[in-house]
């Protein structure tokens, strides 16, 4: 399938700008580019209670954003995109405030430490240390599941759990998420799995810019609040 004209529309607009793929930027480059987006996606819808976190992690202290609605039940961690190269919390504030509000839940982004100044595996462990933290501090609005085992890709941990996994027919990741979703079926470990087939890679966070984005996430929100509906 063809690309969404919004998705042309992005696309074209950043090869107007002129400037160089990402690929050929400097990481400090890349962050600022990055950071650029947050003012095309726009604010987020308000939510009850949205606060700063300061996390510790092995060494060190990382920092975080939990959006909780009113009456939240249970708890989804954000661990941002960007190859564990690009950072901050900004670039997902208005994807998580809308994935809050749909899901009933709350949700706790992380800034894990990136490459290159803490190359893996300190981003893949400071995301464990988080979940393991958060789920301390969260034990009375939902159970979280830990992972003492950190792994570079889920499809490779021998720990499975149930998933919602959401992939993009143009994005160079489609496969695995394709194959990660496949190996939970032959396992037996309930998944579901939405492809949008017109989207590029990361639609999902890019709320605002392209209306499928805000349906993935109100859909998501959706499946997690029957889901935090029907645990015990």
């Amino acid at each position: 399938m063809t690309l969404h004209p919004e998705a042309v529309a992005f696309l074209q607009g950043a090869r107007d700008a002129g400037g160089p793929p990402l690929f050929e930027l400097s990481p400090v480059e890349a962050r600022a580019m990055s950071r650029g987006l947050v003012d095309l996606i726009g604010p987020g819808p308000a939510v009850e209670v949205v606060e700063e976190l300061v996390i510790p992690v092995s060494g060190a202290e990382i920092a975080g954003r939990r959006y909780a609605p009113r009456e939240a039940h249970g708890t989804i961690v954000w661990l941002h995109g960007g190859g564990w190269v690009l950072d901050g919390l900004d670039g997902a504030d208005a994807m998580c405030r809308i994935l809050a509000n749909a899901a009933g839940a709350q949700v706790v982004s992380v800034d894990c430490r990136v490459a290159p100044e803490h190359p893996f595996p300190t981003p893949v462990d400071d995301c464990f240390d988080a979940l393991r933290w958060i789920a301390a501090q969260a034990t009375e609005s939902g159970p979280l599941a830990s992972r003492d085992d950190p792994d570079a890709s889920p499809p490779r941990t021998p720990d499975l759990a149930p998933a919602i996994v959401v992939i993009a027919e143009h994005d160079p990741l489609r496969d695995e998420g394709l194959a990660y979703a496949q190996r939970l079926r032959d396992a037996g470990v309930p998944v579901s799995l939405h492809s949008c087939d017109d989207m590029p890679h990361a639609f999902f966070s890019f709320v605002n810019l392209f209306a499928t984005g805000n349906e993935a996430v109100a859909r998501v929100g959706a499946e997690v609040r029957e889901m935090l509906a029907a645990a015990p």
